[in-house]
């Protein structure tokens, strides 16, 4: 999943055939069929079945840009492995799994994926891992975690369960859980894998999304979950550069690679220090761009 794009990316509950046809329509960089926290438990087994049947109508309808990323029940479940042995179709680029807790347990869902990814006659390997951390002890075994190997391609944040495991209030502010939320963006990117952000839960108030998504871009995290398709324009807007960034990065890499063939190791724009560390950071800047870019294009064809 590398070099792919995660801004927004749309839950879907998997009991629901209009809802899931429905967001076929979305512009989500993700769509998230759910057998989790959005089914009831008395459906479960009905969301099972309709999303395995669904699932090559996704893929079919969506532009090959839109990756289908199915949530299955946790692993200590009773519905764990008959979600994941349902979901591991042609086309899907990976499973997300909540309510992760230690590095034993990952491993254990790892060799499960493995396991009904051979049964399944998929690609060895194709099929990536998303954990959610959003309890306490998740948080605290974030580091070893993420450190469980390639099939792995991001980490996800859950503020809801979170708060809940935690006992404590769910405030519009979010600073009831900011460290836990900048540690996961920490542990994420030490081991190379895209920290994605919980959804945010008022999804009519539109400018307390914006709020949320700048804070935590500024985090580091590079998308975000949503629960309504409403909030996906807002979503992508937030976590994609602004022409002003887009410009602001190119003076900044033209300068630089100026300097370092004049031999100098820094430089200056817009009266601001440009050294390395300043580069690199303006370089990913228009990485993000192309990327967009080129995922345009694509649905164009």
């Amino acid at each position: 999943m590398q070099g792919l794009l995660l801004r927004s990316l749309l839950f879907v509950p998997g009991n629901s055939e209009k809802m899931l046809q429905k967001a076929l329509q979305a512009r989500a960089d993700a769509l998230i069929p759910d057998l989790e926290d959005s089914v009831p438990k008395d459906e479960k087994v009905t969301a099972r079945n309709l999303v395995s049947k669904m699932l090559p109508s996704l893929r079919n309808n969506t532009p090959k840009k839109v990756q289908i990323i199915p949530r299955v029940n946790s692993f200590y479940t009773q519905w764990f492995e008959d979600d994941l042995k349902a979901v591991l179709q042609p086309g899907i680029s990976a499973v997300t799994i909540g309510k992760v807790e230690s590095a034993e347990e990952m491993k254990e869902i790892i060799k499960a994926v493995a396991e009904k990814e051979k049964e399944a006659s998929l690609p060895s390997n194709s099929v990536k891992i998303i954990p959610w951390l959003e309890t306490a002890k998740g948080i605290v075994y974030a580091r070893e975690i993420c450190a469980c190997g390639s099939r792995l391609a991001a980490v996800a944040f859950g503020a809801e369960d979170f708060t809940a495991d935690m006992k404590l209030e769910r405030t519009m502010s979010g600073q009831e859980f900011s460290l836990a939320r900048n540690w996961i963006s920490i542990v994420a990117r030490a081991s190379q894998l895209v920290a994605l952000d919980s959804p945010w839960p008022h999804f009519r108030d539109l400018n307390g999304l914006k709020e949320d998504c700048r804070v935590a871009k500024v985090m580091g995290f590079k998308g975000k979950f949503a629960i309504h398709p409403g909030n996906i324009d807002i979503i992508n807007e937030e976590f994609s550069p602004s022409q002003k960034e887009v410009e602001l990065a190119k003076q900044i890499v033209e300068a630089f690679e100026a300097a370092k063939k004049a031999g100098r190791g820094s430089t200056s724009v817009n009266g601001a220090m440009v050294d390395e560390p300043v580069y690199r950071r303006a370089k990913a800047v228009l990485e993000q761009e192309n990327l967009i870019k080129n995922a345009k294009d694509a649905s164009n064809l």
